[in-house]
């Protein structure tokens, strides 16, 4: 009778090492962690310990070996990825959320406080809504809003609606529709938000090997990367309340012409644009009260 080796986060580690300069360790440090499954406190306190079988350790292996040799998406291998505090699973064909959209989610928060009462029920669309992590977060705060999430992605709804259940969230309603399209023009809302792809083809091309294994769809834009701002600006207007909400995220070079976009479609509107937590211009803020 024999007993089955096991194998420690240690060993883990070590064979990342293998692969990783040394020196540069310390930067993908929480991935490595991430890709354990487990969390860093875990991890560092059972790190010598004798925890994991050999199936276990050779698919963490082949995780590694993926994501160090092949810079290939950490959430995809793990499929999960954190936003606003939340968990959400994402799986390959579907963008992966970033951190700077929180800021998003958070000027809606704070803009909708400052010109709504906290009883009002707010409507609320999402453009693009992915995995969801937009809509639901913003749904997880305000549970009595009543929130619409719209993709032409059926994989990334499917996707959302798994989100939905895992966090236990029952106040969107999601639709497969090419921006408006299946909506009808008596739906209006107080607040839209929206993500939408606003890479140019050219800059796509000097995109990390690792970006581009996310959906091309969900990043790339026509018109220079203008072509769903120009869209969403020219048709938004039919579904907004009188006093509404306008919240996007944008690239980071954008800004000159979105506000040109912005006088152009809204002239009796007021906006501002926000930072991201590099200092890049990322999300700009329409209201009308």
């Amino acid at each position: 009778m024999t007993t089955e080796n096991k194998y420690s986060y240690q060993d883990c580690w070590n064979y990342a090492l293998s692969l990783q300069e040394n020196a540069k360790i310390e930067e993908v440090k929480n991935d490595i962690i991430a890709l354990c499954q487990t969390s860093p406190e875990n991890f560092w306190i059972k790190f010598s310990y004798k925890l994991l079988n050999f199936t276990d350790y050779t698919t963490i292996c082949c995780k590694l070996s993926r994501y160090l040799k092949e810079n290939y998406p950490v959430p995809y291998l793990t499929n999960q990825v954190y936003f606003y505090g939340l968990p959400f699973y994402v799986e390959k064909g579907v963008f992966i959320p970033q951190k700077d959209t929180e800021i998003l989610v958070e000027k809606t928060l704070e803009y909708a406080e400052q010109y709504w009462k906290k009883e009002e029920r707010l409507k609320v669309l999402d453009l693009g809504t992915g995995c969801g992590n937009v809509v639901l977060a913003l749904a997880k705060q305000k549970p009595s809003w009543n929130f619409t999430a719209i993709d032409k992605s059926k994989k990334a709804l499917v996707v959302a609606r798994i989100n939905a259940k895992i966090g236990q969230i029952t106040n969107v309603r999601f639709l497969a529709s090419d921006l408006f399209a299946k909506l009808t023009n008596e739906e209006k809302f107080n607040i839209v938000v929206t993500n939408p792809p606003y890479v140019s083809i050219t800059e796509y091309q000097d995109l990390t090997s690792s970006v581009k294994e996310q959906p091309r769809t969900a990043l790339v834009a026509k018109n220079n990367g203008y072509y769903f701002y120009q869209k969403i600006f020219r048709q938004v207007g039919s579904f907004l309340t009188k006093k509404f909400l306008l919240v996007i995220e944008i690239g980071y070079h954008q800004a000159p012409e979105i506000i040109k976009l912005v006088i152009n479609y809204f002239p009796h509107g007021q906006f501002s644009i926000y930072p991201d937590y590099q200092g890049q211009r990322r999300v700009v803020v329409i209201w009308k009260d």
